[in-house]
């Protein structure tokens, strides 16, 4: 393998993981900050307002919220980079990999009850990405959309 393809393939796989690990911690992480965190430790911010606030709105007072955001933020600017140089075929059910990890993030780090059905679809995915991933070094770059070649500009 060539040091330019190797580079290439070493460049998309970072990205990947990237991708999938923001996605899935930013998913727990908002998780975590929507349903406990704010029953659990009340936000030191909301108690220096001179009102009491809703319920509702402690979580965005919470750490754990923001820092999901910006997990989720760079999981996604991560994506747009790394559909700039893969192609969407790939992108796409790859990451999808993050869907089961979310399922594996519920149920261990959240203490989730996930059923026989949910693993089983996850399980799915996984299936669907390892099939996908084998292909990752069969197909370069997305061809850029310009003119046919037969259209001569004046």
């Amino acid at each position: 393998m060539e040091p330019g393809i190797r580079r290439a393939t070493a460049k998309t796989l970072l990205f990947t993981l990237l991708v999938i690990v923001c996605q899935v911690g930013g998913n727990s992480l908002l998780s975590w900050a929507m349903k406990r965190d704010h029953a659990v430790t009340p936000a030191p911010l909301a108690a220096l307002l001179p009102f009491p606030l809703p319920e509702w709105l402690l979580p965005f007072f919470s750490l754990f919220l923001w820092l999901g955001v910006g997990m989720l933020m760079v999981s996604l600017l991560s994506r747009m980079t790394l559909l700039t140089w893969a192609d969407l075929s790939f992108v796409a059910p790859v990451t999808a990999l993050g869907y089961v990890l979310n399922v594996v993030a519920g149920a261990v780090v959240l203490g989730e009850v996930v059923d026989a059905k949910r693993w089983a679809g996850s399980l799915l995915v996984v299936a669907g990405s390892a099939l996908v991933g084998v292909t990752m070094g069969e197909h370069g770059p997305a061809p850029v959309p310009g003119p046919p070649a037969d259209e001569a500009q004046p």
